[in-house]
């Protein structure tokens, strides 16, 4: 509770950072995705503290001495721990498998769907406004009006329109920046559901600015996505089973390629996305290896040590162990493999290392 206290602040503290102006059910859908993504994090860290906490609460009590005099071995003390870890584990990767490629989409989906057309249209109807500001990076558009009214049948009917285009340079094709003004007695705005855009009809009219100025027609159909992001190309927004279908597929391609011609990343790159999420899932087993005997060793079951010492752990060991196997990865550097094991495999040396010392003594 502790761990997901801090998260959650943190979280919120990010979220807000990005976008003050999200509404308050959409910051609180973005927290919630956020501590779900964060999730394979927090609870090996989660694990650790209960580790340390508990087993040095034995060895100040004694208990592991009673153990050893009873002609227990200390090994014996690892299987609850083990037993923790191994759900724990389980869950970290169901979490790697499906909650997190989910939240990271739903990161980037949600922030879209609270800016399309029809949102934003509804937020400017309800607010008395007469202008709409909407667009992408590429091109950028400004409607103004001057009275509004319904449509039957659905939809709204805005007269006296002006629509302002603004689309920016573009240095592979050399087109410059330009900026456009039409002109129109009428439009109506139409949401097809169906297809998810919207449809702007513009009746007479005609160009005050731009390329094509002193140009006009019966009517002009403008039609917006109202779709929210759904590219999913980039691995960390698929599970895990997809990246086993990606792997198989550049197995079959690398004989022609040496890369996957579907999806624009070799087969390097889905196996480090694979055995990243794989290192992940096995952390909270790493970490008993390593809580255990640090625990034995401090003989302390105070709480706050114990959350001290993992938070340190967590932040000057595992974190920095984490971002160098990413790099690794991302560069290519090493196999995939080894890259993304690294870190627990360092870990997993120095917990085995510790314990056998402390049972010795």
């Amino acid at each position: 509770m502790v761990i997901t206290g801090v998260a959650l602040f943190a979280s919120a503290g990010v979220v807000f950072y990005k976008d003050q102006s999200v509404s308050l059910p959409l910051f609180l859908q973005l927290i919630r995705c956020t501590l779900e993504q964060s999730l394979a994090f927090l609870l090996p860290l989660s694990l650790l503290i209960a580790v340390v906490f508990v087993y040095g609460r034995a060895a100040a009590d004694h208990e592991v001495t009673t153990l050893k005099a009873s002609g227990i071995h200390p090994f014996r003390l690892l299987w609850p721990g083990a037993v923790v870890a191994l759900l724990l584990s389980l869950f970290t990767f169901e979490v790697e498998h499906r909650l997190a490629p989910r939240a990271a989409f739903q990161l980037k989906a949600l922030p879209q769907q609270e800016g399309t057309f029809k949102v934003l249209l509804e937020k400017r109807l309800e607010a008395g406004e007469r202008s709409l500001d909407f667009g992408d990076r590429k091109t950028r558009r400004k409607l103004l009006w001057e009275r509004i009214d319904t449509v039957e049948g659905g939809g709204v009917l805005l007269e006296r329109v002006l629509l302002e285009t603004a689309s920016a340079a573009d240095p592979e094709t050399g087109a410059p920046a330009e900026t456009t003004h039409v002109r129109a007695p009428r439009a109506t705005v139409r949401f097809d559901a169906e297809q998810e855009r919207v449809v702007l009809r513009l009746e007479q009219p005609r160009v005050l600015s731009g390329r094509s100025l002193g140009a006009s027609q019966e009517v002009l159909h403008v039609v917006l996505d109202l779709s929210a992001m759904t590219d999913r190309d980039r691995l960390k927004l698929q599970d895990l089973s997809e990246l086993v279908v990606l792997d198989a597929r550049a197995a079959e391609l690398s004989p022609l390629s040496g890369a996957s011609l579907l999806r624009r990343y070799d087969r390097a790159e889905v196996a480090g996305r694979i055995h990243q999420r794989l290192a992940r899932s096995a952390t909270p087993l790493v970490f008993l290896l390593l809580g255990v005997p640090l625990a034995l060793v401090f003989r302390s079951g105070n709480r706050m040590i114990a959350f001290l010492l993992a938070t340190l752990i967590g932040l000057f060991v595992y974190y920095p162990a984490e971002r160098l196997a990413d790099v690794l990865m991302s560069q290519q550097l090493v196999a995939p493999a080894l890259a993304c094991w690294s870190g627990n495999l360092l870990l997993s040396v120095i917990g085995v290392v510790l314990l056998l010392f402390v049972v010795k003594r």
